[in-house]
């Protein structure tokens, strides 16, 4: 692997926008899975983006957002609004899925930004991006690996161009389910809670979505299909510690069960 070669100096404007100068890196260095990634090195917050995105003739009109977007996570997390990671529970199936749904909430905090502190007309470049990669991921397979990792993207289209996603021969079919779980996220948001309350209801909602949602039947049916398993899903929700007072997840799902 070669040495991460740094390109601080390309994003000298976007660092001074967000109050990240002299407190954040940029580098070239490969990630693996994801075009970028954010991490701490020390007092230092970096942001490593992948070769692949400067290499690639269609992959470089990407980079500006890439970057941009992954310089708005550092400073959210500076802000406190979410951290590096969620913390897990030791069910690594729903830890794998907690950690999808954790990039698909602070993606769609991030997004949601761009716009505002940025060029807008970069947007269309985001949602192709956006589009293409959800697309891909979800007419390769329908199982929850693929819902939850074309989760990080939808939210993208759903923030500036539902319609995208609503009109898709394949995301269309999870369009109601999609949009139930984008809604979720953005309660979460809004809730006036520290981030360690707020971590435990994405891991609440990604049980609720696999324990309660019979996935074949939504894909085949388009529409949100719920199973009445609420008891064995409210005691794995006790066990884990997920369940407490004034929860307005478990309002919400108990009124989507099957009557």
């Amino acid at each position: 692997m070669e040495a991460p070669v740094e390109i601080t100096s390309l994003f000298r404007d976007e660092l001074e926008i967000l109050g990240l100068a002299g407190k954040a890196k940029v580098y070239v260095k490969e990630v693996g899975e994801f075009f970028a990634q954010s991490d701490k090195l020390g007092d230092l917050y970096v942001v490593y983006v992948d070769p692949s995105v400067l290499k690639s003739r269609k992959r470089r009109k990407y980079a500006k957002y890439i970057v941009r977007h992954e310089l708005i996570h550092l400073s959210d997390i500076l802000q406190g609004k979410y951290d590096f990671s969620i913390k897990k529970t030791g069910v690594d199936f729903l830890d794998d899925y907690s950690k999808l749904l954790y990039l698909a909430y602070t993606d769609m905090i991030a997004d949601r930004q761009y716009s505002l502190i940025f060029d807008s007309n970069d947007i269309p470049v985001m949602l192709d991006l956006s589009y293409e990669r959800a697309k891909n991921i979800v007419k390769q397979e329908i199982s929850w690996d693929s819902f939850f990792k074309s989760l990080k993207y939808v939210v993208s289209c759903l923030l500036y161009d539902e319609r995208r996603v609503k009109r898709s021969k394949v995301l269309g079919r999870l369009y109601d389910l999609y949009t139930v779980v984008y809604r979720d996220l953005r309660t979460v948001e809004n809730l006036d809670w520290e981030w360690s309350s707020k971590a435990r209801l994405i891991v609440l909602e990604a049980l609720a979505i696999i324990s309660l949602i019979d996935l074949d039947k939504s894909f085949k049916e388009k529409r949100v299909v719920t199973i009445d398993r609420w008891s064995d899903f409210l005691v794995t929700a006790e066990q884990l510690e997920l369940v407490y007072s004034e929860n307005p997840l478990l309002s919400a799902w108990v009124l989507r069960l099957p009557e």
